[in-house]
């Protein structure tokens, strides 16, 4: 089967639109992932009855601010953005990190997904070096971003129109 993740790079405004909209936070964030499917359950995929369910959501990443959390913490885009994917993948899977639990889990799974990518394994090694408590502190803190999976992941035009572009023919349901 072939999923589908669709990855959106946007800016402050266009993510402080969404952030409001969806999480009632009027402020920008790094990621959002708005899960195409509902009721997910953490290690399990979708149950899908049509290749047009072969999606698994959305990810919005604001660069800009991305990029000024790697100036502040002398960290390389490159790797924080792949960071970021992963950590939305594992929502738009059913993942969250609500509790302890839930984060050792979803931070498993991350590490899990990124052990995968060619060149990784140093990355790896040298960026999740500290200790589990920790990890879960701040995976808790620096990723509060993504959205439950109730909500209603959002077009590429819905995203045009907060930026003053066209209407949207249509969202999905």
């Amino acid at each position: 089967k072939g999923w589908e993740l669709s990855v959106l790079l946007t800016g402050d405004k266009a993510i402080q639109a969404l952030n409001k909209n969806f999480r009632q936070l009027d402020e920008p964030t790094d990621i959002l992932a708005f899960p195409f499917h509902e009721n997910l359950v953490a290690g399990q995929m979708p149950v899908i009855s049509s290749p047009e369910e072969e999606d698994l959501g959305e990810l919005v990443i604001s660069v800009p601010y991305v990029q000024r959390w790697c100036q502040e913490r002398q960290k390389k885009l490159h790797n924080r953005m792949v960071r970021l994917v992963a950590h939305g993948l594992c929502h738009c899977l059913g993942y969250d990190h609500e509790n302890d639990d839930d984060a050792r889990l979803m931070l498993e799974k991350e590490r899990f997904i990124l052990s995968r990518l060619e060149g990784y394994e140093a990355f790896l090694a040298s960026k999740h070096s500290h200790n589990r408590e920790e990890a879960n502190r701040t995976a808790r803190k620096t990723n509060q971003d993504a959205l439950p999976s109730r909500r209603v992941p959002p077009h590429a035009a819905a995203l045009s129109q907060l930026q003053g572009g066209s209407k949207p023919g249509h969202r999905r349901k």
